[in-house]
């Protein structure tokens, strides 16, 4: 079942990144895991890529 943009539950209040608990912990790390990355592929040269 498709997902519609104008469904209620789209617009319901989240409050994970207020509470602390264990799945937000593995998202925040995820996220900084994958910024690190982003961040270190940015920073290397094109030919490096490549080889």
């Amino acid at each position: 079942m498709p997902i519609r943009v104008d469904d209620p539950v789209a617009e319901a209040q989240h409050a994970f990144d207020v509470f602390p608990s264990i799945r937000s912990a593995h998202v925040v790390r995820g996220v900084e895991h994958f910024l690190d990355w982003a961040h270190a592929q940015a920073l290397t040269p094109v030919n490096e890529k490549n080889s």
